[in-house]
């Protein structure tokens, strides 16, 4: 009958306020979400842009440095000389004292195995390989006495006003 249709159309009519009331609820939230994240990212991307530029900025600021000589005086100069010198020679003692060893170690080997065939083997196999480490070291000595100098000296003269 009429009035039941009519409580009916109310009870729909009712239903559909409430589901409006909660996708306009929704929709604030999603707004107010979106809102913040666009702040958020906002944030983000300025923080991203200024550490590139300030990346940028120290790397041109090294490549400028670098790009100019280093001024020091003539005693820092001679005493980086000097140390550099130092540093050669303990690394030339060090490797002339394992050639010696190395040499010592071979005239043992010489004398330390049997005169078999697996004796003449490991003796001749433990020749080779110290006979390698020497080559290598000498090489290694021929680097050390050939190499340039730590620091390469342009002597610039002072300006007279």
């Amino acid at each position: 009958s009429i009035m039941s249709r009519e409580k009916d159309f109310e009870q729909q009519l009712a239903h559909l306020r409430w589901r409006r009331s909660q996708n306009e609820r929704l929709i604030k939230e999603a707004l107010e979400a979106t809102k913040v994240l666009k702040q958020k990212d906002t944030i983000l991307g300025l923080t991203a842009d200024q550490s590139a530029d300030k990346s940028l900025w120290m790397t041109q600021v090294l490549r400028d440095e670098l790009s100019r000589p280093l001024i020091i005086s003539d005693e820092e100069l001679h005493r980086i000389q000097f140390e550099d010198n130092k540093i050669k020679r303990r690394l030339l003692n060090y490797s002339k004292n394992q050639l010696e060893n190395i040499d010592k170690q071979a005239q043992s080997v010489g004398s330390r195995f049997c005169k078999t065939s697996v004796g003449e083997k490991v003796r001749e196999d433990q020749l080779e390989q110290l006979k390698n480490i020497k080559d290598k070291l000498q090489s290694h000595i021929k680097k050390i006495e050939t190499k340039t100098p730590f620091i390469n000296v342009k002597q610039v003269l002072e300006k007279s006003y």
